[in-house]
């Protein structure tokens, strides 16, 4: 019965901290999502936030990283530590298109 209790906790925990996260990073998880299986070039999810490239997402990106949200496979990649986690993501939290500028 613990395992269960144990198992319960570690798939929520991710769940709970999306919800804790701020709109940023919320949106950078979209984003990476939006995209469809995983790995997420950085550049790919720089792009379908409209901004300019991947250095422009790195310290959200390190954030995620912190928060046990995301990893980094490879250099420039990125995947969520939750399999299916990418799902759940465009369920509850869907990318907003990024606005144009007029």
């Amino acid at each position: 019965m613990q395992y269960v209790g144990q198992r319960t906790r570690c798939v929520l925990a991710p769940r709970v901290a999306v919800f804790g996260c701020i709109v940023e990073r919320r949106a950078h998880l979209a984003a990476m999502a939006s995209l469809g299986a995983g790995p997420y070039c950085s550049g790919e999810i720089a792009a379908a936030l409209g901004r300019p490239g991947p250095e422009s997402v790195a310290p959200t990106r390190a954030r995620l990283i912190e928060k046990g949200l995301i990893y980094s496979p490879a250099y420039g990649l990125n995947e969520f530590t939750v399999p299916h986690f990418d799902a759940y993501i465009r369920r509850s939290f869907p990318l907003e298109q990024p606005r144009a500028s007029a």
